[in-house]
């Protein structure tokens, strides 16, 4: 099944076309259950256009971006992602501009919103690592270091607030348990008993990453 929720038969060579007809119409069902997950949660997903009046992401909210010449990157009360650009830019100038702009805006609002987090849960769960570090990564959202660094992705500052707080959880339990056995996971549960809905929500926003 295709991300759009379309479905795709590939069969073997020696497999007829009217072999895969029966196929697919023996498991329906399963299809159309499937497909009407996929498109429930197509339904939920943030946004991405990286454009003048488009809309991405700040802790979750779907913020427009409004783009102007020399304003500082912020975003508003209202809703709005304030970010520089000059008035003639192009579509591709204003897509690297919105980049430019976030990291910025990452830069200076990254560190305050989420080292208190961490702090927060070091706290409540007795879990305390040696340092917090924020960068990009491509492929996952946080990482725990043998010497107790928890390493988080900058892009968290997309994700709502309690999926921030699932992560930095994960994180944190890795410094009991250095893989994903079932004593990790019960200590997540532990502390974190919703985790599987945050998981699944980073699963459906993984374009995050790769923005």
């Amino acid at each position: 099944m295709r991300q759009d929720s379309s479905v795709v038969l590939r069969l073997p060579a020696h497999v007829s076309e009217a072999e895969g007809r029966r196929f697919v119409e023996e498991r329906s069902g399963w299809v159309l259950a499937s497909q009407h997950e996929m498109r429930s949660r197509l339904a939920g997903r943030l946004e991405l256009r990286p454009e003048q009046g488009g809309s991405m992401p700040w802790l979750g909210r779907a913020c427009r971006i409004e783009l102007q010449p020399g304003v500082e990157p912020q975003v508003t009360a209202e809703g709005l992602m304030l970010l520089p650009a000059p008035e003639s830019a192009s579509p591709e100038m204003q897509r690297h501009c919105v980049r430019l702009g976030l990291d910025r805006l990452i830069d200076r609002e990254g560190m305050p919103c989420i080292d208190p987090r961490l702090r927060e849960h070091s706290a409540r769960t007795g879990l305390a690592g040696s340092a917090l570090v924020l960068k990009d990564y491509r492929s996952r959202w946080g990482s725990c270091s043998n010497t107790g660094t928890i390493t988080l992705n900058r892009r968290l500052m997309l994700c709502r607030p309690e999926v921030i707080d699932y992560v930095i959880i994960h994180e944190l339990c890795h410094l009991r348990h250095m893989d994903h056995s079932r004593s990790f996971w019960q200590l997540v549960e532990q502390h974190c008993p919703g985790w599987r809905h945050w998981r699944n929500w980073l699963k459906l926003h993984a374009s995050l990453l790769e923005f």
